[in-house]
C-alpha cells in the first residue's frame, strides 16, 4: 500500500509549513491553533485513505467470449469485509481497465470496457485500487490480486471476398429442375450475373446472388506451421488467419480440423468445433520445430510463418498456402 500528496497537498503542506514558522517567530496562541487544525486536517487526508483500501479484493469474468485487439465487457466485483463502507474507489487493470465505485459495503459489482492487445490466458492478474476519500490532499493506491482467468482468443480478421473451394471441388452445382435457391448472399466477383437477385437489390441497396444448394463440402484442415526464424508478431499473425480460416470455412459448412506444431483438434463442424480451435490457438507457444505427420490433413490450408518454415517444401500439396510474413 502506497500513499502519495497530490497538487493541492503539496500547498496545504507548504501553508502549514509557513504557518508553523509564523507561530513560532510570533508565540500567538491563535495562530498555534490554525497550525494544529492543519496538521490534524493533514493526518486525516493522510489515514482515511489507507483504512478506506483495507481488506479489499477483486474479481473478474467476462460476459463474452474475448477477443485481441476487440473491445469487450468484464464484469468486475470488489468486496469490502469491513462493517463500514469504502467510498470513492477507483480500479485500474490491464486492457484499460478503469473504474469508479462511488460506494462499496459488502460487495459491488459493474461492468467495463476492455481491450486485450495479445491473446492468451490471463491468470494471476493484479488491479489497483485507488482512493483520497474524504479529502483532495493524498492518494492511496493498493494492488491486490484479481481472482478468476480470462481467456483470450486470437484476433480475428476480415478475410474479405475469400472463399474456401477445395481443389477438385467447384462453387455451387447447377439448380436442378424446379430446385429453389436456399439463400441470398453478397455479390462476388465472378459469379454469374444471371443469379443477381433484382428485387433484393431493390429492398437491399446492395448486389446479392441467388446461392443454390450445394454438395457436401470436403473436410478441410487448417495446417499452422509457426517454426522459422522467431518472429512473435508473426507468429501472432498465423494464430489469427488460422482462427479467420477456420471460422469462414465453418461457416461455410465444412468439416474442419486444426494441426500445430504442439496440438491437434480432430475434424468437426458447428460452433463448438470453433470454439474449440479457437481455444487452442489461444494457448498456442511458437515452435522450435516441426515433428508431427500430416497425413489426413493435405489438400487443405497451409499456414506458414515464413518462407523458412519447416513445411514450405510441401506448399504444392496445399489447396491454399497463407505466408503470414507477407501481409
Amino acid at each position: 500500500m502506497s500513499l502519495r500528496p497530490t497538487k493541492e497537498g503539496w500547498r496545504l503542506g507548504m501553508a502549514t509549513a509557513l504557518v508553523a514558522l509564523a507561530a513560532l517567530n510570533t508565540g500567538n496562541n491563535l495562530i498555534y491553533l490554525v497550525l494544529a487544525s492543519m496538521l490534524a486536517s493533514l493526518l486525516c487526508s493522510a489515514l482515511l485513505p489507507l483504512y478506506n483500501l483495507r481488506g479489499l479484493k477483486a474479481s473478474a469474468w467476462a460476459l463474452q467470449p474475448l477477443f485481441a485487439k476487440r473491445p469487450c465487457s468484464l464484469r468486475i466485483r470488489i468486496e469490502s469485509p469491513r462493517r463500514l463502507p469504502a467510498y470513492s474507489i477507483h480500479v485500474v487493470g490491464p486492457g484499460g481497465l478503469r473504474l469508479r465505485f462511488a460506494r462499496i459495503k459488502g460487495s459491488e459489482e459493474a461492468t467495463a470496457r476492455v481491450k486485450f492487445a495479445r491473446r492468451g490466458l490471463y491468470q494471476g492478474m493484479k488491479v489497483r485500487l485507488q482512493s483520497s476519500f474524504p479529502s483532495i490532499f493524498f492518494v492511496a493506491s493498493v494492488e491486490v490480486p484479481l481472482e478468476g482467468h480470462l481467456l483470450v482468443y486470437p484476433e480475428l480478421r476480415d478475410l474479405g471476398p475469400w472463399r474456401p473451394a477445395p481443389r477438385g471441388r467447384g462453387g455451387p452445382r447447377p439448380l436442378l429442375p424446379g430446385e429453389e435457391p436456399q439463400s441470398l448472399r453478397p455479390y462476388v466477383p465472378g459469379d454469374d450475373t444471371r443469379r443477381i437477385s433484382w428485387k433484393a437489390l431493390a429492398r437491399h441497396q446492395s448486389l446479392l446472388v441467388k446461392d443454390t444448394r450445394q454438395e457436401p463440402l470436403a473436410s478441410t484442415a487448417v495446417v499452422l506451421d509457426g517454426t522459422g526464424p522467431p518472429s512473435e508478431e508473426a507468429f501472432e499473425e498465423c494464430l489469427s488467419l488460422a482462427a479467420s480460416v477456420a471460422k469462414r470455412l465453418l461457416e461455410e459448412g465444412h468439416m474442419v480440423a486444426l494441426l500445430t506444431a504442439q496440438d491437434r483438434v480432430p475434424f468437426g463442424s458447428g460452433p463448438a468445433q470453433l470454439w474449440r480451435i479457437l481455444e487452442v490457438l489461444a494457448l498456442a507457444e511458437e515452435p522450435q520445430r516441426w515433428q508431427r505427420s500430416l497425413q489426413g490433413m493435405e489438400a487443405g490450408v497451409l499456414i506458414l510463418k515464413s518462407r523458412a518454415s519447416a513445411l514450405s517444401r510441401r506448399a504444392q500439396e496445399f489447396g491454399h498456402v497463407i505466408y503470414a510474413s507477407y501481409l
